[in-house]
């Protein structure tokens, strides 16, 4: 079973996608924010995809995380989300890919299903 950190601070928004994410098969870690997702990645090296909001409080972006993650788990995809940013997506770390807030939960988990098969 494939393993999907999810990244939001917004709990009922998270509360929705690791639900979405739960449904389509895999085995889903959260984090309410990027330095408690990096405690997530130190302590686990089975994380196959991390889906994360860019804009966050605290010293820890979407953006940080996935550089900091892609560091130590090089084969970790990323998938971004921001309901309050624009992105350019050919500047976004290990050739991520992007969704606006609001983005359709089940879109979401195609894309990771087909992202990690």
């Amino acid at each position: 079973m494939k393993t999907v950190l999810v990244v939001e601070d917004e709990i009922l928004t998270r509360v929705d996608a690791v639900a979405c994410l739960r449904e389509a098969g895999f085995d889903v870690v959260e984090a309410g924010s990027g330095a408690e997702a990096l405690a997530v990645i130190r302590a686990r090296d089975d994380v196959d995809l991390i889906f994360t909001d860019i804009q966050m409080p605290g010293p820890v972006d979407g953006l940080e995380l996935a550089r900091r993650a892609r560091e130590s788990h090089p084969h970790v995809r990323l998938v971004f989300t921001s309901g309050a940013r624009r992105v350019d997506t050919d500047n976004l770390p290990g050739e991520g890919l992007f969704f606006s807030k609001p983005y359709d939960a089940e879109n979401v988990a195609e894309t990771v299903q087909r992202l990690l098969a």
